[in-house]
């Protein structure tokens, strides 16, 4: 059972990662690093 988070960026796009991988930033406001550069945003329960 693959557990996923859903991440409302502030570019407007929402991201699905994996939450094994980000299980430590689980809290309401993130910011993630991803190809691109840094987003900022927040957690989307789903």
């Amino acid at each position: 059972m693959s557990n996923r988070i859903y991440f409302q960026g502030t570019d407007g796009k929402i991201y699905n990662l994996s939450a094994k991988k980000y299980k430590h930033i689980l809290d309401r406001n993130i910011t993630i690093q991803l190809r691109k550069g840094k987003i900022s945003g927040y957690y989307i329960t789903k």
